[in-house]
């Protein structure tokens, strides 16, 4: 009674359950998984073996189809009967040739099964095709099938081992491990289902379960590493998901985020709040010139020198390539014009960047809730359009206005005014005249654009060039000065005036395959030597796409041209670029001369271009020269030429005519080839 009762007890617990289940599940499977597993074993020796076969007839039949040789067919069947596998080989020919080697059977029949007539080979019958795929033949071989039976019968002993030891040791392992696993993988069954609940915890805690097993104490702490694992996992790509991978700033998503959280806070107290969008000035410039590694690291350190001038509270963030975003959580409008100062007082920093002192300046754009705009879309929009008008301003910061969005439709509008204005003669040429330091002489003027708009008045070029370019007008526009310069340039030579005429092209200039083909026309229509036309184009606009500029500027110097690099130290062109650039003049930009005197650095920059220029044999023009000191000081510094207010303002060509009457300077009177032949012409 007490051994059936310890046999009850055996069979209801975890163990005994554990145990018998084990027996009745061999008991049960063994049968049926040995004989599928060995099927599985046979199946694939089989397969392999009349795959093989057949594959190594195919072969020997395109080998035999590729001689009409009978000596060396019958090598080929020789060789293959060598082998171990092949038993026999017969070959018939369809014109009654023969060859037969080895043990030929009484009757040649195709074998589709393994071991179908119980001869222990497997017959195999192919055509033969000559190289021109015709079939001259027929291929019979017979492969042995007894080393493959063989090696089936050792696979069923192996198996039959195998399935015995493992029973064996199944049991063994249920009896001796049965009572000791029951409560431990109870408890792992619990802490794996809190894990794939989602209960990480905390990376502070730990998770475990404490057990005497060693596989299971290993199991406890592999578990624990998964969960602490999935946690930061879970927390790295919570942080990628709604962070700039570059910047390590708030993304779009995020700053999307804290506006909405934002914007529940302040309706339902009744405050207000500002987003700020802010874009670098010519970054692509850096990218251009200097390689966009340059370019992340430069927004590297942008980010985190604006991130420490904000407060925890306010948001910053990176929405895309070089623009960003601040949340201000208050908006006072004191207070943000305080972060837009702090900001302009951080960019008046140069940005150091592998061992580069880089100068960035920035446009930022104000819209404030609920006052522009009460969802993030809106706001989003109006500090966008703020900005853009920042920019367009040359100012800092702008704050949205209405008025910004008319200025768009305007825009637009100016394009199609401009248009007409081509059309019908609006835009007037003024020329501001060069002067040749060498002997104070006048031989070059530079063509300005003007545009008489009949409500606006007189328009200068920053007002409709970016719509020219945006229209693209641009093209039209620079053939249009080209054509009004080269008339003038004519009329003046009729009257004695040998003046060489300066013209600036736009960076859309260069992709314009009809460029050089319109200069030389206008130069053949109006008989102007080449040598009386110079073409200024922007460092930013060479340095944009250095090698299709160089292609462009190196046939304008073909032509007689002269090229002259404007407004040079305003991008990121190094002075030693210089020498692979086909310009034959540099004009340093005005900025540079107009601060000579506030600036030390400002003076050296200038007297540094004007030395390495003219040591790479280039000429150098001072534009910006005001006053009579600035024209002493950049006399000093033996500057080529000058061009400023201080010696004349830019005027239309009758005005000009007066004043080169009228002035003590000399003027271009005679050709340019008795100039050369003298030595005096140097521009």
């Amino acid at each position: 009674m007490a051994g059936k009762s310890r046999l009850t007890r055996l069979l209801n617990s975890y163990s005994g359950r554990m145990i018998g289940g084990v027996l009745l599940l061999h008991v049960f499977l063994l049968p049926f998984l040995l004989t599928k597993v060995i099927n599985l074993i046979e199946h694939s020796y089989i397969s392999q073996f009349v795959n093989n076969s057949r594959s190594d007839a195919y072969l020997l039949s395109d080998l035999v189809g590729s001689t009409s040789d009978q000596e060396r067919v019958r090598s080929y069947l020789n060789e293959a009967v060598l082998t171990s596998r092949v038993e026999f080989a017969s070959y018939k020919g369809r014109v009654g040739e023969s060859i037969s080697l080895g043990r030929l059977p009484e009757r040649l029949v195709e074998d589709f099964s393994f071991a179908s007539h119980g001869d222990k080979v497997y017959q195999i019958i192919v055509p033969v095709f000559d190289p021109q795929a015709r079939e001259v033949a027929e291929l019979a071989l017979g492969y042995d099938e007894r080393p493959v039976e063989l090696d089936m019968s050792q696979s069923r002993r192996s198996v039959y081992t195998m399935m015995a030891v493992y029973f064996t040791a199944m049991l063994m392992f249920a009896i001796f491990f049965a009572r000791s696993l029951a409560r431990p993988i109870n408890q792992l069954q619990t802490l794996t289902r809190y894990i794939a609940e989602g209960g990480y915890g905390k990376l502070d805690e730990t998770v475990g379960i404490k057990s005497s097993i060693t596989e299971i104490r290993d199991l406890s702490l592999d578990l624990e590493r998964t969960r602490r694992q999935l946690l930061e996992q879970t927390s790295k790509l919570e942080f990628q998901a709604y962070h700039d991978s570059l910047t390590r700033l708030p993304n779009r998503l995020l700053l999307e985020d804290r506006v909405e959280q934002m914007i529940r806070v302040a309706d339902r107290h009744g405050k207000s709040f500002s987003l700020l969008i802010l874009d670098l000035d010519k970054f692509k410039e850096v990218n251009d010139t200097l390689g966009h590694h340059v370019g992340d690291q430069l927004l590297g350190v942008f980010a985190n020198r604006v991130r420490r001038s904000l407060r925890n509270m306010d948001t910053f963030a990176r929405l895309s390539g070089d623009e960003f975003a601040i949340l201000l959580s208050e908006n006072d409008r004191k207070k943000t014009e305080k972060v837009i100062e702090k900001i302009s007082v951080l960019l008046e920093r140069p940005f150091t960047v592998d061992d580069q002192n880089l100068q960035v300046s920035a446009s930022i754009g104000v819209a404030i809730f609920p006052e522009h705009a009460n969802s993030y879309s809106g706001l989003l929009k109006c500090a966008d359009i703020a900005m853009y008008h920042a920019k367009r301003q040359g100012k800092l910061y702008s704050m949205y206005s209405e008025e910004m969005e008319h200025l768009d439709v305007e825009k637009i509008g100016m394009a199609n005014e401009l248009r007409n204005a081509l059309k019908h003669g609006d835009l007037v040429l003024y020329y501001q005249p060069k002067l040749s330091l060498n002997g104070n002489r006048v031989d070059c003027v530079e063509a300005l654009v003007r545009w008489k708009h009949p409500r606006k008045g007189i328009l200068v070029p920053d007002e409709f060039i970016p719509v020219a370019e945006k229209s693209q007008l641009i093209n039209e526009l620079t053939y249009y000065v080209l054509d009004q310069a080269l008339r003038q340039c004519h009329q003046w030579q009729q009257k004695g005036l040998f003046l060489t005429i300066a013209v600036n092209l736009s960076a859309r200039n260069l992709l314009d395959e009809s460029l050089l083909r319109n200069i030389r026309i206008l130069l053949d229509q109006y008989q102007v030597l080449p040598d009386y036309l110079e073409l200024e184009v922007t460092e930013s606009m060479v340095m944009r796409d250095p090698a299709l500029a160089q292609k462009v500027l190196r046939e304008i110097i073909k032509m007689g041209i002269n090229v002259v690099m404007d407004d040079f130290g305003s991008g990121y062109t190094s002075l030693t670029q210089l020498v692979s650039l086909p310009v034959s003049v540099v004009k340093i930009d005005k900025s540079f001369v107009l601060n000579m005197f506030k600036s030390r650095e400002h003076r050296a920059i200038v007297k540094s271009v004007i030395d390495l220029s003219h040591s790479l044999g280039k000429l150098v023009v001072s534009e910006g020269v005001e006053n009579q000191k600035i024209m002493a000081e950049i006399s000093e510094m033996k500057s080529d030429q000058v061009q400023g207010f201080h010696i004349c303002s830019p005027l239309p060509a009758d005005q000009l005519e007066d004043w080169l009457n009228k002035t003590d300077y000399r003027i271009g009177e005679m050709p340019i080839e008795k100039y050369r032949e003298q030595g005096q012409y140097s521009v």
